[in-house]
């Protein structure tokens, strides 16, 4: 995989709002990489946790914080929409957001 350029997982991690908190301590061990895919381009890239925000690497769920091991951007109808999951495919999170082009 290629490696993302700054702009990319700004692009990602801009959409994201910040959790009220980082999660806690007990909170459920993360794998340790985020998976993310440009689902219009079919590419992908991995990002270690450690180089990217609490609030990109982990979603507030009903039942606390979740690791997130996949964020899916796509871009329809003049906005972009990115889509977060959990190891077992789950989805935690949908934001859209406008686009300028």
């Amino acid at each position: 995989m290629s490696s993302p350029n700054a702009s990319s997982t700004d692009d990602f991690a801009q959409v994201r709002p910040a959790p009220d908190q980082p999660p806690p301590a007990e909170a459920a061990s993360h794998p340790g990489v985020v998976t993310f895919v440009d689902a219009d381009s079919f590419s992908e890239y991995e990002v270690a946790v450690e180089n990217l925000p609490a609030e990109v690497a982990w979603a507030e769920t009903d039942s606390g914080y979740a690791p997130v091991t996949r964020i899916v951007g796509r871009r329809r109808d003049g906005s972009l929409d990115v889509e977060s999951y959990s190891a077992d495919g789950r989805l935690l999170h949908v934001v859209s957001r406008p686009t300028t082009d």
